[in-house]
């Protein structure tokens, strides 16, 4: 199933003038069924693409941060068990920049959204989850629909999981 995103990764990158170091994926021979899973597996491609064209510094500013001018993703599906049960871990991460806090806080204010005015940087992370919710002033091909983390998030429910952002301004994002 992952087989393909890491030709078509390298493509976002250069849409999105970022350079791309690597892409890697843990997992990928792990089992799970597919009609269970195929809706959110299919959505996963939001999450990459996302740690891409919003994660990832330009390679200017990644130099100018003491970085490596190429930015890192990964990819990596685990099984765990806990009390007799199995769940499926997935994780996508970047060393990218984090999520813009202040430019998603501004972006809820202008959605009506005032009432997360008081949330804390790590609460708010967890808002680019949100339907509608898109930090780019214009969509292109890549991203700024506000759809495509919301589709994962709208899996992870219908399948009774649990998602969670975690994000360290300068060095990334982990989903």
């Amino acid at each position: 199933f992952v087989a393909h995103f890491s030709e078509s990764m390298k493509d976002v990158a250069r849409i999105c003038g970022k350079k791309l170091a690597s892409f890697t994926v843990q997992g990928a021979e792990l089992r799970v069924p597919t009609q269970l899973f195929q809706p959110l597996l299919t959505s996963l491609v939001h999450a990459v693409r996302n740690s891409i064209a919003h994660g990832i510094e330009s390679p200017e500013l990644r130099v100018a941060r003491g970085k490596p001018e190429g930015g890192k993703v990964g990819l990596t599906f685990r099984e765990r068990t806990n009390a007799g049960q199995s769940w499926l871990d997935i994780t996508v991460e970047d060393d990218g920049g984090g999520v813009a806090i202040a430019q998603v806080r501004k972006k809820l204010a202008t959605m009506g959204l005032d009432d997360m005015a008081t949330l804390s940087d790590q609460e708010i992370a967890q808002t680019i989850l949100l339907d509608d919710l898109a930090t780019k002033e214009r969509a292109d091909e890549i991203s700024g629909r506000g759809v495509g983390l919301s589709a994962i998030a709208a899996e992870v429910r219908r399948l009774g999981g649990q998602r969670t952002v975690h994000s360290t301004p300068g060095k990334g994002m982990r989903l």
